[in-house]
């Protein structure tokens, strides 16, 4: 590698030809259940290790189930590493709930609540998705203030599946209308995600690369149907009847490797962009 990469304490270290993978990063404790709880991310960086765009990825399971390491997330972090991006995916709480929630978090998502409109399962906007927001513009700092020591610019995209999703269009639009403050970002990329606070999706807005089966019924249709008519041009929307939920493909004649050139193509894009948001 051209230089070394820091080892936090605890964490592990992989490195392979094509790239370098840590595990066990704990970035952040939070409170949960009346006690705390910590949180760790794991990295895939590009080798050798150099300048890189950073998409920070989000798992999926209702915020209630899931894990930051699951399969999904190696196969992503380990494909977009080999071809000069640089993955995190970082962990949140899960089965949060109001009494875990900071003041300003708490506050905040009371103020903005008349705003929801029930474009997926209300469930999806409860305390337990807005842990995992203040989980995420957690890491994002983090993620910020370690970047000369892991590589990776200020070019980050946030994406994810189902709750993961949901979770990045929050970071994109909900964060700062709550009063968390994060880094600017480049784009979202939605896996069968959407978003329920149209009053705050505003165009020119942030790219977005979505995917979506319009009979889904774990996250309906019309939360990403709504960012695509607020945003137009700038959502990438690809619709596809046999697209299993949570997935990367768009059916079962479309293969992992095509669905992982499409998202580093979008990320190729965006990142070529000014930051908007």
């Amino acid at each position: 590698m051209t230089r070394p990469v820091p080892i936090p304490d605890g964490a592990t270290l992989t490195e392979t030809a094509r790239y370098v993978h840590i595990e066990g990063i704990r970035y952040r404790t939070a409170p949960l259940a009346g006690g705390r709880v910590s949180l760790c991310a794991m990295l895939y960086l590009p080798y050798p290790v150099s300048a890189a765009p950073l998409l920070v990825w989000h798992h999926g399971g209702s915020f209630k189930y899931g894990r930051h390491d699951n399969r999904q997330a190696h196969r992503i972090g380990a494909a977009l590493a080999a071809a000069g991006v640089a993955v995190a995916s970082a962990g949140y709480r899960l089965f949060a709930t109001d009494e875990d929630l900071e003041d300003r978090t708490r506050a905040g998502r009371a103020a903005i609540l008349p705003h929801w409109q029930p474009l997926f399962r209300p469930g999806l906007n409860r305390p337990a998705a807005f842990a995992a927001l203040e989980d995420s513009v957690a890491f994002l700092n983090w993620a910020h203030d370690h970047a000369a020591e892991f590589g990776w610019t200020d070019r980050i995209v946030v994406g994810g599946t189902s709750a993961g999703a949901i979770t990045a269009f929050n970071l994109a639009f909900t964060a700062p209308r709550i009063g968390l403050t994060r880094p600017r970002l480049c784009g979202v990329a939605s896996f069968t995600g959407g978003y329920g606070y149209p009053d705050f999706c505003n165009p020119p807005g942030l790219p977005v690369y979505a995917q979506h089966n319009p009979n889904d019924k774990g996250v309906r249709v019309d939360g990403i149907l709504m960012v695509k008519e607020r945003l137009g041009d700038r959502v990438e929307l690809h619709l596809s009847d046999q697209m299993s939920h949570g997935g990367l493909m768009l059916g079962p004649d479309d293969r992992t490797r095509k669905a992982l050139r499409r998202l580093r193509l979008f990320l190729t894009r965006c990142c070529a962009m000014p930051a908007a948001g």
